[in-house]
């Protein structure tokens, strides 16, 4: 996981994470956006 952000209102948090941290793979990443009012995860 890497670049953690909040959302200035504080109801948001975005991050970018490795889903295959092998050696190819390793400058690709995903970004999530976790909505904390609703206990959800999305991509």
């Amino acid at each position: 996981m890497q670049g953690v952000a909040w959302h200035p209102d504080g109801t948001r948090i975005a991050f970018a994470a490795t889903v295959n941290p092998d050696l190819v793979n390793a400058s690709t990443a995903d970004l999530y956006v976790v909505h904390l009012a609703a206990a959800r995860c999305a991509p």
